[in-house]
């Protein structure tokens, strides 16, 4: 979706009272009847594989009431709200505009997600899908498909996929996102932080 108004709509997590936020939505009706007002919100960020980046929340409270009714000088809706069936479901994330290599990360749920961090929901071997985008073959599909600096669902979308040894390449894309999850959250900046592994 696009907000119509970030300024309005997005916090980084730190900035809100977490009381307010829920972290572990499943699905839209779970996440109405917590009546929480922050939401996790995929927002893309620079160059991260596997995992990160997860730093923004959303005001979705009562479905988004705020975000969808809110309406520009000249009458229309600021908002574009799409695909809400796929909202809080577990997504392979990235930022639609990059001037380096494409990078891709996966989010356990519980996020809605911006076109600036697009996102596609794979129900089916989604560790297989980002292992073959974070590849150097990815890089190359991505290179002959798209020659710009934008990255759109379609442009995932045509990427041609054979599954081959699928358990051995998702056992290793759950260890890659295990170890970047685990530098992502030494630093203060994620809401996984604990403590400075030094310590």
């Amino acid at each position: 979706m696009t907000t119509g108004d970030n300024n309005r709509f997005l916090r980084y997590w730190y900035e809100v009272n977490i009381s307010k936020a829920n972290f572990i939505a499943k699905s839209p009706i779970d996440a109405q009847v917590s009546q929480k007002k922050w939401f996790p919100y995929c927002k893309g960020g620079g160059y991260k594989r596997w995992y990160g980046h997860n730093e923004y929340l959303v005001n979705w409270y009562a479905n988004g009431f705020e975000i969808k009714n809110n309406v520009k000088d000249n009458g229309l809706r600021a908002a574009s709200v799409r695909s809400e069936s796929l909202y809080f479901n577990p997504l392979i994330t990235w930022s639609a505009v990059t001037s380096g290599l494409f990078s891709c990360r996966y989010c356990f749920g519980g996020a809605l997600f911006d076109s600036g961090g697009s996102s596609i929901y794979v129900p089916k071997n989604p560790y297989y899908l980002l292992a073959l985008l974070n590849s150097k073959v990815g890089q190359y599909l991505l290179d002959i498909s798209n020659a710009t600096i934008n990255y759109q669902p379609g442009d995932i979308a045509g990427i041609p996929v054979l599954f081959n040894s699928i358990e051995s390449v998702e056992n290793n894309t759950n260890k890659n996102i295990s170890y970047s999850k685990d530098d992502w959250d030494s630093f203060e900046t994620s809401w996984d932080f604990k403590k400075n592994p030094l310590l």
